[in-house]
């Protein structure tokens, strides 16, 4: 999955539906709903305001994290229906903490920009992958239970 995201990338058309469209302008349009005063704007892969010029570049965007978590859902022994409801909740999961990520680094660039190094490099992606490991490991306790239950009830 990794290797075909990487290839797919290469062409500009999937890098900006990615990066720019899913990433940076829902980003834009939630620092702008939290606080109007910015007036942050999305241009391309760029969150801009008047104070803060924040590049969302290749992986800043989660997939690695998504692909991860979506080649533990397909590997685990489980039930199609299971594995395609984990698959989406775990896309909009990722996803959503993802966008948390995002505005949390604007606003640390705006107001600490001495801690964007430490949050961006190590807190924020260990953040977002422990939130995807913990959903793996719920959603792996369901589905054990559930199977167990069905053996019980049969």
């Amino acid at each position: 999955m990794q290797l075909t995201y990487t290839l797919a990338r290469e062409y500009d058309v999937v890098e900006r539906a990615v990066v720019d469209i899913a990433t940076v302008l829902p980003s834009a349009h939630i620092i702008s709903a939290l606080t109007p005063d910015e007036q942050v704007r999305a241009e391309g892969a760029r969150l801009i305001s008047p104070n803060v010029r924040l590049s969302v570049l290749n992986g800043c965007e989660g997939t690695e994290c998504l692909l991860l978590l979506f080649a533990a859902i397909i590997a685990h022994r489980a039930a199609a229906r299971d594995k395609a409801a984990a698959l989406a909740a775990g896309f909009l999961l990722v996803y959503g903490i993802n966008q948390m990520r995002i505005v949390t680094l604007f606003y640390v660039v705006r107001y600490r920009h001495d801690w964007f190094p430490i949050l961006h490099g190590y807190i924020a992606p260990l953040f977002v992958t422990g939130v995807a490991a913990v959903f793996f490991y719920v959603w792996v306790a369901w589905v054990a239970r559930r199977s167990s239950f069905s053996r019980n009830v049969s």
